[in-house]
């Protein structure tokens, strides 16, 4: 299962996350489950998140949706930045 790793700024960190914690259902029906959320520590405004991605492509296609671009404006969010992964086993 693909991993996506986002870090996000925003103006206003607790309008991020309830707008990002309001699109859940969103999220699920593009095949997506989401994991932890992390604040950083030097920015407070500032977050990265995990998301589980049964196919990455079509977890793709929910960050292209009007819905999407609207909850971006609501959620203050003026800079983006993607990691993609693959969960990799620890060597024994």
């Amino acid at each position: 299962m693909p991993d996506i790793m986002v870090r996000v700024e925003a103006e206003d960190y607790d309008a991020w996350l309830k707008t990002h914690y309001d699109h859940v259902d969103d999220r699920r029906s593009y095949g997506m489950t989401d994991g932890p959320v992390y604040r950083d520590i030097d920015n407070p405004n500032a977050a990265l998140f995990h998301i589980h991605a049964e196919d990455l492509e079509r977890a793709m296609q929910w960050f292209r949706t009007d819905t999407f671009k609207e909850a971006t404006k609501r959620a203050t969010v003026f800079s983006r930045d993607f990691y993609l992964a693959d969960k990799q086993q620890p060597r024994r």
